[in-house]
C-alpha cells in the first residue's frame, strides 16, 4: 500500500466517522421531539378531561352554572399528576364571557373556563395552554 492509499483510506475513515454522528445526533433530536410531542398529548387530553368534567357536571345539575363560577374565579390549581414520568400540574379557572367566547365584566348568560396545563418533565417545562392563549370552553346557562 503506497502513501496516497493510506491518505484515501484514512481520509474514508473520517467521512464515515462524522457521518455516523450527524445520523446519530439527528436521530436523537427525532426522540426527544417524539417525547415532548407524548407529553404535549397528554397534556391536551388532561385539559380536555377537565373541560368534559365540568361539561357532564353542568348538564347533570350535579353542580349549577353559578356554582361553577363561584368555585372557579379566582382560578384553582389542582395538585400534580404524575404519568409517564412527568408532572402534570393544572389550573383552571372561570371567567364571564360573550356568546362568543370574548371576556366581559359580570357574569351573564356564558362563562369560559380556560385551562392551562404546566408539565414538568426531565427537569424542563413545556404548556398546553397559558394566560394569553388559554385551553378554553364557553358554558351557557341552562
Amino acid at each position: 500500500m503506497n502513501l496516497g492509499q493510506m491518505i484515501l483510506v484514512i481520509l474514508a475513515a473520517i467521512l464515515f466517522s462524522t457521518f455516523i454522528i450527524a445520523v446519530f445526533n439527528s436521530m436523537m433530536v427525532q426522540m426527544e421531539n417524539a417525547v415532548v410531542n407524548l407529553y404535549m398529548t397528554q397534556g391536551v387530553k388532561i385539559a380536555d378531561q377537565v373541560l368534559q368534567e365540568y361539561e357532564a357536571k353542568i348538564l347533570s345539575h350535579t353542580i349549577t352554572f353559578d356554582e361553577v363560577y363561584n368555585t372557579l374565579n379566582g382560578g384553582i390549581t389542582k395538585p400534580p399528576v404524575a404519568l409517564g414520568g412527568a408532572d402534570y400540574i393544572v389550573s383552571i379557572i372561570s371567567r364571564p364571557c360573550s356568546t362568543n367566547g370574548s371576556i366581559v365584566g359580570s357574569l351573564g348568560n356564558h362563562q369560559r373556563i380556560d385551562v392551562m396545563v404546566r408539565i414538568v418533565a426531565d427537569n424542563r417545562e413545556y404548556y398546553v395552554g397559558n394566560e394569553t392563549n388559554p385551553f378554553s370552553k364557553v358554558f351557557s346557562r341552562i
